[in-house]
């Protein structure tokens, strides 16, 4: 029924298209555009619409750190779910966090709607739609602190063994670089970033500063390893959809919502720290800020 009453206004609309305008008016013919973007909208089949966003969330600080007993859900990409839920009335589900080279296939076989976030670059920009960047992230190298190591520059890294999250990136300029010299073990958890590093078999890892404290604070390590004291690496982040998903039909809205709620912060603003353990305490500024 829809699709017949679309195809009618199809031949309507085309036959205003050729009638001179003193027989069928401008406003006739916007009349027309309307109901046909209505009937277009109605005759889509449930499957193709997007009511609840079903969203892969592994806990990445500060962008996302689901709730426990302990506390609520919080992170920049947590703030977006939430304005997403509220702007755009669509329910969003928090699916259960996967390794992540499974997550990632979860999102292009269709099976999830979205990742909450991830790093537009390479491959990955022809097998996922993104959103506008709404957070920049900056990377550090860590390394133990009796090396004594000083890295400033990637040519530091020459020579030395690091390790990566299979699947995972690193952004465009570290992912080019270790590309050519190829001396990244790989491992299955983050975790490992620390485990693997104190026990000599890496000279240092890639991350997050946030992130990289949480891990390294887990295996009471804060005095065992440093950190470099600028970022060796930014790299943008953004909601990731499925092309499989109907939700991708979002992408404009959400991106409205990034313009006018996210303003990501030039990196000089960002504390630079110097070489020093982990466990001194440092104050940390977010590389965005949310309205």
């Amino acid at each position: 029924m829809a699709e017949s009453c679309i195809e009618e206004i199809f031949v309507e609309r085309a036959r205003c298209a050729s009638k001179p305008t003193t027989a069928w008016p401008v406003q006739w013919c916007l009349v027309l555009a309307i109901i046909l973007s209505f009937a277009q909208l109605t005759a889509a089949s449930p499957e193709q619409r997007c009511t609840r966003l079903k969203i892969s969330a592994a806990s990445w600080p500060p962008v996302f750190q689901p709730a426990t007993d302990n506390r609520p859900a919080s992170g920049v990409g947590w703030k977006l779910l939430q304005q997403i839920q509220r702007s755009l009335a669509v329910d969003v589900e928090l699916l259960r966090a996967e390794p992540f080279a499974r997550e990632l296939h979860l999102l292009r076989s269709g099976q999830r709607d979205a990742l909450i976030s991830l790093y537009p670059i390479g491959s990955r920009r022809s097998a996922f739609d993104y959103t506008l960047p709404y957070f920049t992230e900056p990377l550090y190298v860590y390394t133990r602190e009796h090396d004594q190591l000083r890295i400033a520059t990637l040519s530091d890294l020459d020579g030395l063994t690091g390790s990566r999250i299979r699947g995972s990136s690193l952004g465009q300029r570290l992912d080019d670089y270790f590309a050519r010299h190829q001396s990244l073990i790989p491992i299955n958890h983050n975790r490992q970033y620390v485990t693997l590093l104190l026990a000599g078999r890496t000279d240092f890892f890639i991350n997050s500063p946030t992130t990289s404290m949480e891990l390294i604070a887990e295996q009471q390590a804060t005095h065992l390893i440093r950190r470099s004291r600028n970022a060796i690496a930014w790299a943008e982040v953004a909601m990731a959809f499925s092309l499989r998903s109907p939700c991708r039909r979002l992408i404009p809205d959400i991106n409205r919502l990034i313009s006018r709620h996210f303003q990501p912060l030039e990196s000089s603003s960002v504390v630079q720290i110097s070489w020093m353990p982990i466990g001194i305490g440092i104050q940390e500024k977010s590389t965005a800020s949310v309205e």
